[in-house]
């Protein structure tokens, strides 16, 4: 729908305001973060093109508005304003992290043709999925406090009030998808990606080069360990040949290679 592209366009506007804000007061940390949380934005956007593929609006919209209300949250301290705030991000953050695990049981399921569950199997299978990452966020949380020193574990409280929410929001959306199954029929039927053929697009060849490209690299480096001159070839190409490297650094090397 028309509202919901302009919705998400003017959430990600609203971000980009906000990293110029930061970058103007001199708080450069907060403006990288913005920047990267902006391009988190565009993702789903930017797989759909590389990777000739079709994603549900809904999963921008989840995208964006679970980044955005982090950014804003943290920015203008809403986290430590109203204790309620950091549930409804975790609620929201949990559908959107629930869709991404359904999208890819979908995949396996009706594109690769990997497994076959029934619809009641997609609705578990989601929501042991989110139950699963919400564990591994507080991990994080818990193993950040102690080498940081921060407190983003509050309390005993807010981590199983954190894990309820993510529960909640993984067993609708798992309910959702075996609704929308049971409804459509065969299963079989029930395309909520468009896949088309990866292999044609763009993402897939720069992958697929750059599996070529570290295959060859490998072997030639295999080689050179046996093979004297063809290791100091390699070193040569990457003296001369990449951005990285100095041009006084390139000079002392060519001296050294003199010798």
């Amino acid at each position: 729908m028309l509202w919901q592209k302009y919705f998400a366009l003017v959430l990600k506007a609203i971000l980009g305001i906000f990293a110029l804000i930061s970058f103007l007061r001199g708080e450069f940390v907060w403006t990288i973060g913005i920047c990267f949380s902006i391009y988190l934005c565009f993702l789903p956007t930017i797989i759909q093109r590389d990777f000739n593929m079709t994603l549900p609006f809904i999963l921008d919209i989840g995208v964006t508005l679970s980044v955005f209300m982090h950014i804003i949250g943290g920015y203008l301290g809403l986290y430590w304003q109203f204790g309620f705030y950091d549930h409804i991000t975790h609620f929201l953050s949990s559908m959107t992290i629930s869709m991404i695990g359904l999208i890819g049981l979908y995949i396996l399921a009706f594109q690769i043709k990997l497994i076959k569950l029934p619809p009641l199997g997609f609705g578990i299978l989601t929501i042991l999925f989110i139950m699963g990452m919400g564990v591994a966020w507080e991990l994080l949380e818990w193993i950040f406090d102690i080498l940081a020193g921060t407190n983003m574990q509050v309390s005993l409280d807010n981590t199983m009030w954190d894990l309820l929410f993510d529960t909640m929001a993984g067993t609708l959306v798992g309910i959702a998808a075996t609704i929308r199954l049971k409804r459509g029929g065969g299963m079989d039927t029930q395309v909520v990606i468009d896949i088309r053929d990866i292999k044609k697009s763009v993402g897939y060849k720069r992958w697929k080069e750059i599996i070529e490209t570290d295959k060859s690299i490998r072997k030639r480096l295999m080689r050179s360990f046996r093979d004297h001159q063809l290791l100091e070839k390699i070193i040569d190409n990457i003296m001369m040949d990449s951005r990285h490297i100095k041009d006084k650094d390139r000079v002392h090397w060519k001296k050294v290679k003199k010798k």
